[in-house]
């Protein structure tokens, strides 16, 4: 009987780097499934270009969110050939399906040059290690945005570009250009760099001028004719002017100071994770390099520390040209005879590397307990579906970011943090909330509103918003709060109360000689909802704002459930609070069905919002300085 020896051939190669393109697109598009499902896309991104989108399918180009034409925000032109398909299937779905199809066949072409230049087995490889490096599964796993087509038309057009095939190129250059105003740069740096591989004139001249042309278009004339001075990025680059010219010129007169911003920890920090888990082979082709130069320096310059960060959607057009870079530093590797003596050691290496890097910085080997996380929050999210359902289909609304993109196919949708803040986002441009919107959808305890724009004063935005509308309360579950313009308040809130109040267990306890805690009613259990009156008094002026937390305990003491709060729906805060007065607070708290049938004692925390720190009650031997309130029978 004759051993045969398995041969990888290039056959085998192909049809697995398929296999795995066709693995990547079905597993994160189901974790896009189930993260929009359990409304767990916490930002606005996906609805503010799931509305555009709306919007164009609809004869519009204006984003109520951003309050502007969208095109005043980005160039984001690729949005026009992305919009017969989703007229054709017009749900947020569509967007993270393309989404995660660009960038997974992305791998293709990355995979032909890799082969033309070292090989089929280095190129799969070197796509092994695309498809799972950890800035592309965090870039698909961050929202939506239109960016990633040129992950993958940046892709195409550097192998035409290598494979000197004119035309093609030229194509997927503009295609590259459409997709966001930052691209030229980079069309801008390959002219350069075909420059110094002494190709011909088109070569470089179509590049440089077409790039230098479109930038100058975009900066000057398209978005600020479609901006209106209402998103100011340029102040992400403040300290260093406040035009371009400004910038351009104190980027020269000071390198220093660029330098030490360049070169600063959170910046190495982005560098280590960019290109450890190609163990820094890019730097071998310098000239390769060259490509993303452009926006290294857009990101590194940046005040805004999520640029600096794989986590977020920032490096999608970085990361082909680290991969080009990465192929052609391979190249110079493998000059070395004691490393082409050692090739199949390397690969295996590289393959082992890129496990690490999955593992160390994720998030592929989470996936799975990410998965169970989100399916785990199936009862909360019930119930945010039944707050939807009770809001029509083209009522103008404004809502708290996790409920946006379920909202965004709407003609008018507005996000609260604007209001919460006082300003639309990048801006100095005041916010005001059109008098059309009807509809509220807000849940207090949403941290990338009230946390993130969280400032000192802020509550007053909000007070000033539901005091001068006519606002009512018509559903309330925990923190969510659905408000309705003009409509009956069927669930009080909060009040100021003119006379002293008899709660049914009384407390009079003192927590740090700023707030007395007064006592607590404890209603009768209905249906899945436990409702709570407080009652406070405000010693003295506050100048932090405290959040409350109850914790369920069995008879051992052991936490069966807990619950976070802000006081009076951060509407009223303590920091709001004058010395003296007496609020009344209802709180409306979902209980979980894993309680039903069970008898446990409430138990009531403090802490500061803003730091977590825990604040104590006084007269308590409790470790975190809680109050034992009363033992809790749940039917």
């Amino acid at each position: 009987m004759i051993n045969k020896t398995y041969v990888f051939s290039e056959k085998a190669a192909h049809r697995t780097l398929l296999a795995l393109i066709g693995l990547y697109v079905l597993i994160y598009s189901f974790i896009a499934v189930i993260k929009f499902l359990s409304f767990s896309f916490e930002d606005f991104d996906l609805a503010v270009h799931d509305q555009i989108m709306w919007s164009v399918v609809h004869g519009s180009l204006f984003s109520s969110i951003l309050g502007i034409n969208f095109l005043g925000g980005h160039a984001h032109f690729i949005v026009f050939l992305l919009a017969p398909v989703y007229k054709l299937f017009p749900h947020p779905f569509t967007l993270l399906f393309l989404q995660t199809l660009a960038l997974g066949l992305s791998v293709y072409p990355l995979y032909l040059l890799a082969k033309d230049v070292l090989g089929y087995r280095w190129a799969f490889v070197v796509s092994f290690a695309y498809l799972f490096y950890p800035a592309l599964a965090f870039t698909n796993l961050f929202e939506y945005h239109p960016t990633v087509f040129a992950t993958l038309f940046l892709m195409i057009m550097f192998y035409y570009f290598h494979k000197q095939k004119f035309r093609l190129f030229v194509l997927f250059m503009i295609l590259s250009l459409l997709c966001q105003e930052n691209i030229p740069l980079v069309i801008v740096a390959l002219g350069f760099y075909a420059l110094f591989r002494r190709r011909s004139p088109r070569w470089y001249l179509v590049p440089i001028l077409g790039g230098v042309g479109y930038f100058l278009f975009c900066l000057y004339w398209l978005m600020p004719h479609f901006n209106k001075n209402t998103i100011q990025f340029i102040s992400l680059y403040g300290y260093l002017g406040s035009t371009y010219a400004q910038i351009a010129t104190n980027l020269i007169k000071h390198p220093i100071l660029v330098l030490k911003i360049m070169f600063s920890h959170r910046n190495l920090s982005f560098f280590w994770e960019i290109f450890y888990p190609l163990s820094f082979i890019p730097f071998l082709s310098p000239l390769s390099l060259l490509l993303v130069l452009p926006l290294f320096l857009q990101h590194l310059l940046s005040f805004r520390s999520t640029e600096v960060s794989i986590y977020y959607h920032y490096t999608a057009e970085m990361i082909p040209l680290i991969f080009i870079a990465f192929v052609f530093g391979l190249n110079n590797l493998l000059k070395l005879n004691w490393v082409k003596r050692q090739e199949r050691l390397f690969q295996w290496y590289f393959f082992f590397l890129t496990l690490v890097a999955v593992m160390h910085l994720g998030p592929f080997f989470r996936l799975p307990r990410y998965c169970m996380k989100v399916f785990d929050k199936k009862e909360t999210s019930l119930i945010k579906e039944e707050f939807l359902k009770k809001i029509p289909a083209d009522a103008p609304v404004v809502a708290t970011f996790q409920f946006l993109s379920h909202l965004s196919g709407r003609p008018e949708i507005h996000s609260i943090h604007h209001q919460f803040s006082g300003f639309y986002t990048l801006s100095n441009k005041p916010f005001k909330l059109p008098e059309t919107v009807r509809y509220a959808l807000l849940d207090f305890d949403d941290s990338i509103t009230f946390m993130t724009f969280y400032k000192r004063g802020n509550y007053i935005n909000l007070l000033r918003f539901f005091s001068e509308g006519t606002w009512g309360v018509v559903d309330v579950k925990d923190n969510i709060v659905l408000f309705v313009k003009d409509a009956v308040n069927q669930y009080p809130l909060y009040r100021v109360l003119e006379n002293e109040p008899t709660p049914v267990l009384s407390f009079e306890k003192k927590v740090e000689g700023e707030v007395e805690f007064l006592g607590i009613d404890i209603h009768e259990q209905k249906d899945e909802m436990l409702h709570l009156t407080l009652y406070w008094r405000a010693l003295k002026k506050m100048n932090r704002e405290w959040n409350i937390f109850f914790d369920f305990l069995n008879s051992d003491g052991v936490m069966q459930y807990e619950m976070f709060r802000p006081l009076c729906y951060r509407i009223y805060p303590t920091q709001a609070w004058k010395p003296g007065e007496i609020i009344e607070e209802q709180v409306y708290m979902i209980v979980p069905k894993k309680l039903s049938g069970r008898t446990l004692s409430l138990t009531m925390g403090f802490f500061d919002y803003t730091t977590g720190e825990i604040i104590r009650c006084t007269n308590t031997n409790d470790p975190l300085g809680r109050i034992f309130i009363s033992d809790v029978e749940f039917r």
